[in-house]
């Protein structure tokens, strides 16, 4: 399962330690299906099952069933007819981190606590004091909610056992090391590097270092992040504005190119496996080895890559009362525009291969599609009334938002 939210733009790295981060960590992958008008009966529009919430705050689809927290109560109702399986008392506030191992794993503010609820019955299982998640919307490794404590607290950095509570594993303060998730494939590991130059990444489900580079003679910096076997090191000001940033190879530990942002502090983002530069109205593309411009782009925004054959972007500025801001699909080797999506806009992922796009509708309804971005095809599977953003959440098979009643709509398969 994977959250859905808002694809691409860079990340915003802010001086010292970033906690608290609600960080779906989200992987847009290739397209999917047929064409608007195509062939073959469309889709019902309407939910195929709606479900009671009040005040729902945060929802998640696991297999067959849909978990909603809403303001003091977590509940589990089956997705295929609506009806409930289990409800549990939970305190105001809490957020969803994970359903996985047969446990729903929630989280709680002031003051910090996670539990872990049994997935078949709704029984508090175990509750772990003083822990927030490193991550939300997935456990982040196979069994372990990855955590983090207080900085003052011996253990800052731990792995929870997803079916006991237990911790699994624990970090001390980083001290003068920066510490970091990184993605490695469809899941996140612990990268630690030096000021000196010494990088460690550990399993996040073992704490295990996996791998270890030596940098030669890095540049200051306060943030990292990996792609394959290449680190870009940021540096940014008080106001988390990016000053400089350089690319190492890891393999030989040697810096690749720097470059130096200036007073307007544009941000440097992965995209792999490019890097990415810019704010809103303007993209350039950087050779991830060289550092040299590839291409350069006005009138764009929230670039991001759904795979290595596209990148999507969104035109600048954006029309507040159209349906959609619109799509672009580029080549990621040239930024030439491949083809245009008028009117809709990206609002998530579906596991596998899956786009979720939306779109304002003539009656001011929104409609939910599957998009294709090798095609520009959108297959509409969805309606919903009053679109606020809300929660949502998808896996291959099942989209669902928390409206009011929360709806669940089945998800078309992807077309060959």
């Amino acid at each position: 399962m994977i959250d859905l939210d808002t694809y691409g733009g860079p990340p915003q790295p802010g001086p010292g330690r970033r906690r608290r981060s609600r960080r779906p960590l989200l992987l847009l992958a290739g397209a999917a299906v047929a064409l608007l008008s195509g062939t073959g009966p469309p889709a019902p529009l309407d939910p195929a099952v709606r479900l009671p919430g009040d005040g729902v705050t945060d929802l998640r689809v696991d297999g067959g069933t849909v978990y909603l927290v809403s303001r003091e109560s977590l509940a589990a109702y089956r997705a295929s007819d609506g009806r409930r399986r289990w409800t549990a008392p939970v305190t105001p506030g809490s957020r969803l981190v994970s359903v996985e191992a047969g446990r729903v794993v929630l989280a709680h503010d002031d003051p910090d606590f996670l539990t872990g609820f049994d997935a078949a019955t709704g029984d508090e299982r175990w509750r772990a004091n003083g822990f927030v998640p490193s991550v939300y919307g997935t456990a982040g490794a196979s069994g372990v909610v990855v955590a983090t404590t207080d900085e003052s607290a011996t253990v800052t950095d731990a792995g929870i056992d997803i079916r006991t509570g237990a911790v699994r594993w624990s970090l001390g303060p980083p001290g003068d090391v920066t510490r970091t998730l990184v993605r490695e494939g469809e899941r996140v590991a612990i990268a630690e590097l030096t000021a000196g130059g010494a990088l460690r990444v550990r399993r996040a489900d073992s704490a295990a270092v996996v791998r270890t580079a030596a940098l030669d003679h890095p540049d200051p910096f306060n943030w990292f992040d990996i792609s394959g076997d290449r680190l870009l090191a940021i540096r940014t000001n008080d106001r988390g504005l990016t000053l400089d940033g350089a690319v190492y190879d890891l393999t030989t530990g040697r810096r690749l190119w720097r470059r130096d942002n200036g007073p307007d502090g544009e941000p440097l983002w992965w995209c792999a496996p490019l890097v990415c530069a810019g704010n809103a109205g303007a993209v350039t593309v950087l050779d991830p080895g060289t550092g040299r411009e590839r291409w350069h782009l006005d009138g764009l925004t929230n670039i991001g890559s759904p795979d290595a054959r596209f990148m999507l972007a969104t035109p600048y500025p954006q029309d507040a009362a159209g349906p959609g801001p619109g799509l672009l699909v580029l080549d990621p080797a040239t930024g030439r525009v491949l083809r245009r999506i008028p009117d809709w806009y990206v609002i998530g992922a579906l596991g596998g291969d899956g786009i979720l796009a939306a779109t304002t509708a003539a009656d001011g309804t929104t409609l939910i599609g599957r998009l294709d971005a090798g095609t520009g095809a959108v297959r509409v599977f969805a309606r919903a009334g009053h679109w606020t953003s809300p929660p949502c959440t998808a896996t291959p098979t099942r989209l669902a938002c928390g409206l009011d009643p929360v709806a669940v709509w089945p998800v078309p398969a992807a077309r060959s």
